[in-house]
Formats: structure tokens, sequence, C-alpha cells
């Protein structure tokens, strides 16, 4: 069992890409953990919301590539679930309980999710009800895992 962050679009600013590296090492201390980014699909320059559906579609079939059909999802969608580290670190431990196939996260590309992943989801959940950049987000989701392996093995991280 395994954590899998799963991500459209390559990040492009090096302070982004090095926090993450350093929280996903700090991850791999509690539990094995991979990122994977798919590739993002490309924007033409009008966009209609056909063209949007089949871009996210896409992106949609790049991600499932890499869900096994037991794997528990969790997609983060900025109107769901908002919770606390501490909740989170429960619901991971409950989770890591439950289920014996990896726990995935997916975060999606600037257009967001397409529905198909809503619906595997087995798990929506908001980091805010703010809009953070795509970099920031995954840096956000990474400590957030971090913080709640930290809190379920009484490490010093969470005060």
């Amino acid at each position: 069992m395994m954590i899998k962050i799963i991500s459209v679009g390559k990040l492009k600013q090096k302070a982004f890409v090095d926090l993450i590296n350093d929280y996903l090492k700090r991850i791999n201390h509690y539990l094995k953990c991979q990122e994977i980014v798919v590739s993002d699909e490309p924007e033409p320059v009008q966009i209609s919301n056909k063209s949007l559906e089949q871009i996210k579609s896409k992106e949609a079939s790049k991600i499932f590539k890499n869900i096994n059909q037991n794997d528990f999802v969790i997609a983060l969608i900025i109107e769901s679930n908002i919770i606390s580290s501490e909740t989170l670190a429960k619901k991971i431990q409950q989770w890591l309980n439950t289920f014996s196939h990896d726990i995935c996260f997916i975060i999606g590309g600037s257009n967001g999710l397409h529905e198909s992943i809503y619906e595997r989801a087995n798990y929506h959940l908001s980091m805010s009800k703010m809009t953070f950049a795509h970099g920031l987000a995954k840096v956000m989701l990474c400590e957030q895992i971090y913080r709640a392996l930290s809190i379920l093995n009484n490490g010093k991280y969470h005060k």
C-alpha cells in the first residue's frame, strides 16, 4: 500500500518543485509515496465548452491509467469537504485500516477535473474555498499529507 499523488501538468516553478520533493521525502519516511504527473492537454486560443470537456476527458483518461480498480481515490475539488489536519489524519488512518490498496489523491489541471473523476472518487476534498495556483495547491496537499502522517506517528512536526 502506498499514497499516490496524481496531478495534471508539469510544474515550471522550481521553488514549488523543491518544496514538493522535500515533502515527498518526508512522507516516504512514514509510508511509500509516489508522485505521478500526467501531461496536460494544449488549449486552443478560443475554447468552447465542448472543447473544454474534450480536454478534461483526455486528461481524465491519463489519470485513470494510474489508478487501479481497488484504489481509494480522493479528488481535490474546491466545492467539497473542508476538514482540519487532525481530521485528515483520522481519515488517512481509517483508509489505511480499511483498504488494502493504494490511496490516490487527484489534482486536476487548470480546467479542473472531468466528471468521470468526480464519479470515480471515493472521497472529495477541498483545501479551501479559495482558488490557489496549481503548484501551491500541490505543495499544500503534500504538506498536509506529511502533517497527517506525523500526527498519526506522534511526530513533532504538528503542534
